[in-house]
């Protein structure tokens, strides 16, 4: 199983606000496994799509309470939407994609195929 490289434009002058889910991606000879960190998100927020070539995994992240006193806020927790849209190294058969949620990580397994259309996955807790 082979881990594959991609670029992402994270930097430390993102709006605030916006954040983006750190992505890991392994390949084998018959599929592409995509983990997901998605902490503090309810699964209902999250939208996975697969096409022939990209997997797209978007949602919001809702903000919580924050303290508050007189003349001061304290919150250190990123919020808001966000969306990853992730090349894949080879085309995907997209009945045969399944996305999972537990704890907080999102799995997405996808099996190769030669040839793929599109759909939208249904992510199960």
């Amino acid at each position: 199983m082979s881990l594959i490289p991609f670029r992402t434009k994270r930097s430390s002058g993102m709006e605030p606000g916006r954040w983006l889910p750190s992505i890991d991606m392994k390949e084998n000879d018959t599929g592409i496994h995509v983990r997901a960190e998605l902490p503090g998100i309810d699964p209902q927020d999250v939208d996975v799509s697969v096409s022939e070539d990209r997997l797209v995994i978007s949602g919001e992240k809702k903000t919580e309470q924050e303290a508050k006193g007189e003349g001061w806020t304290h919150r250190e927790s990123s919020y808001g939407s966000f969306s990853r849209s992730i090349p894949l190294p080879e085309s995907v058969d997209p009945e045969k994609v399944t996305a999972r949620y537990d704890k907080g990580v999102l799995t997405v397994e996808l099996t190769k195929s030669p040839t793929a259309t599109s759909r939208k996955v249904p992510v199960v807790t």
